[in-house]
């Protein structure tokens, strides 16, 4: 009797393998900050977004790697890098700030560009964003801007415009709402996502053109032990078993043919 039981103890343990006792070669750690909507949430929230939902596809697709998320601030995220935080981003154009950094750069997985946004009032239509720099522009605190030339230091944008910061895209709307500022700067996945959730744009004049348009790459530290190629191999294989298509209709985000 005891022999049986032995027997079958050790034909569960055999299979425990195959059900929960899998685990991941090694963590990667995924820098991100609040960018909706790439990024939802700050970092005493829970986050979410499209980089989030790709992270727990990815985590869901292989036991090799495991992606785990790290809130970093956009202001200081070139020094959280350096400093070992995380080894890697999703949606990051090397266009901001990354180009002296030792990061390895992928082909471009999504685009997206900046616009003007002003709310919609009887005496205006796209010849209000003819001259933005003598508009009051509401801009989001650390983020990189065309009307700029890219710049983020403060106290220089202060010189240069009549401008006032807003914590995240949702405050500067939220103070585009309230007229405390004339056009505030915003991305259009952004506006999509808040278009999804209800948001009424009935009420809101979007430039035509754009501030900027940016592709977004995935960086990977030179020294993190993740190969580029396998990574985009894995979200190509996302994008053929229709993984990505779903984060795309929910995000408002578009992924280029990497």
């Amino acid at each position: 009797m005891h022999s049986c039981i032995r027997v079958m103890l050790a034909a569960l343990v055999g299979l425990l393998p195959l059900a929960a006792v899998e685990a991941y070669e090694r963590t990667v750690l995924v820098g991100g900050y609040p960018y909706p909507p790439y990024v939802v949430g700050h970092a005493s929230e829970e986050p979410s977004g499209a980089t989030v939902d790709v992270l727990d596809q990815l985590n869901e697709w292989q036991s090799r790697i495991e992606f785990k998320f790290v809130p970093v601030a956009a202001f200081s995220r070139e020094l959280s890098f350096r400093q070992g935080r995380f080894e890697a981003m999703f949606f990051e154009s090397p266009d901001w700030g990354w180009r002296d950094e030792s990061v390895n750069i992928s082909h471009p997985i999504a685009v997206d560009r900046d616009v003007y946004v002003a709310l919609d009032k009887e005496d205006r239509g796209q010849g209000f964003f003819d001259d933005i720099h003598k508009k009051h522009l509401i801009a989001t605190r650390g983020y990189h801007y065309g009307f700029a030339s890219y710049r983020t230091d403060e106290q220089w944008l202060q010189d240069q415009f009549t401008i006032d910061f807003a914590p995240s895209l949702a405050a500067g709307l939220e103070m585009l709402m309230r007229e405390r500022g004339e056009v505030a700067v915003l991305n259009e996945s952004y506006l999509r996502a808040r278009r999804n959730e209800g948001l009424d744009m009935s009420d809101l004049l979007v430039s035509e053109r754009a501030d900027n348009t940016y592709r977004l790459s995935v960086l990977v530290s030179q020294g993190a032990e993740l190969e580029m190629e396998w990574l985009l191999s894995q979200l190509r294989e996302l994008r053929a078993a229709g993984l990505l298509k779903p984060i795309e209709q929910r995000w408002g985000i578009q992924f280029t043919d990497f």
